[in-house]
């Protein structure tokens, strides 16, 4: 199973870190799960995210550019399944 986290401010990245905790202690335990985290560009400065990454043991993100929704209805940019 892949599993896409997406995350774009400090809340967002403080909730996911438990999750990718736990996604590595599954893949220890030789179980098939992976991630890929997706950044949605929200407060992306190395001050602002990159240092979360550090303090929350998160990889860099594999993705940086995510959108859905536009002012006229939803516009797929990017779309994973499932999401979290």
């Amino acid at each position: 199973m892949k599993i896409d986290l997406i995350a774009g401010a400090r809340p967002n990245f403080m909730k996911i870190a438990p999750i990718i905790d736990a996604i590595r202690k599954a893949q220890s335990e030789k179980k098939n799960i992976s991630f890929r985290l997706i950044h949605t560009g929200q407060h992306y400065d190395r001050n602002m995210s990159g240092s979360f990454f550090e303090q929350l043991g998160i990889p860099e993100p594999d993705r940086r550019d995510f959108w859905m929704m536009s002012q006229n209805g939803v516009s797929i940019h990017y779309c994973p399944s499932p999401v979290v």
